[in-house]
């Protein structure tokens, strides 16, 4: 990943794919969460989104959540979640789980 690279995620605004911690979806809508704590929504879908950001390491954990894995601090297999720098907790769908452990042991993340 180029530290330089841009991401188109609604009208003309734009983002740094390694500033960008999680992606929420709501309806049409998506809440973009960056490391610095700001929060922005856009009326782009996540099914949209997720395309942008799949090259840059990003995983769907859920059909509502995408997480950027480098902010990803720890991965609980038991409560089937995954726990961000933030210290906030995501769940992950049972659908999902063989990929994204797939996904983490190629990042070597515990």
């Amino acid at each position: 990943m180029n530290p330089t690279d841009i991401i188109q995620i609604g009208g003309w605004q734009q983002v740094t794919p390694s500033e960008v911690t999680l992606l929420i979806a709501s309806v049409n809508y998506t809440t973009i969460h960056f490391s610095n704590g700001k929060k922005v929504m856009v009326a782009t879908p996540l099914k949209t989104l997720a395309a942008r950001f799949e090259p840059y390491h990003f995983f769907r954990v859920h059909k509502s959540h995408l997480v950027n894995l480098a902010f990803v601090t720890k991965f609980c297999n038991y409560e089937k979640t995954l726990e961000m720098v933030n210290h906030k907790n995501i769940a992950v769908a049972r659908r999902r789980m063989t990929a994204l452990k797939r996904e983490i042991s190629m990042t070597n993340l515990n």
